[in-house]
This record gives structure tokens, sequence and C-alpha cells, in this order.
């Protein structure tokens, strides 16, 4: 993923992005979501993985500033029927979910 740079497109910036995070690479994974934002500045990969960069450095309030905005941006977001978003629908639902729990008052993980 890494070596196609630029050529990346949103999933592939998710998919390294997960993977920098999962290595504990916080600030390629950090880079990955800025690029995807840059270009769609509500796009739902990119703020999977800022809920997962918060989550992973275990600010607390940084996770629920991130899960507000996947709350705000996702209605919008999904009615744009991007295909990339088809292929992660469970990844996203699940997240969705996460912040609706969150917001109703149930910690986040």
């Amino acid at each position: 993923h890494q070596m196609l740079g630029a050529a990346l497109d949103a999933d592939g910036r998710l998919h390294l992005g997960l993977i920098h995070l999962a290595v504990g690479e916080t600030a390629a994974a950090r880079a990955q979501a800025d690029t995807i934002l840059k270009g769609a500045p509500t796009h739902l990969y990119g703020l999977v993985l800022r809920i997962r960069l918060a989550e992973a450095a275990r600010d607390a309030a940084a996770t629920q500033r991130a899960l507000r905005a996947y709350a705000a941006a996702y209605t919008s977001e999904r009615a744009k029927n991007l295909p990339e978003y088809e292929q992660h629908a469970n990844l996203l639902v699940e997240t969705k979910d996460l912040a609706d729990r969150t917001a109703a008052g149930t910690p986040a993980r």
C-alpha cells in the first residue's frame, strides 16, 4: 500500500491507516486520515481513523469529539452512495452505533 503513495484512494488510505495504527505508527495513521479529510472533509473513512487515533491515544475528549463529528456527517455521507462505503458498510454502521451509544451516555470502548 505505502509504495502506491498518491495513487491510493480513500479505501486504500483507510487500510493503510489501520495498519499503521495496528503497529503503533500513529503519525503515519494520522497522515492518512488527514489526506482523506483534505480531499473530503466529512469522508467517513477519515473520521473513522480520527476516532481510532483518539482511542489509541486514550484521549477521551478527542474520542468524543471525533465520534460527534462522525455522527454529524454520517447521514449525508451515506446518502452520497459512494462505492467505497459499501465495501466497509459493517465498519461504518458499527462506528455509527458506537457514536450513538456514546452520545446516549454509554462510554466509548
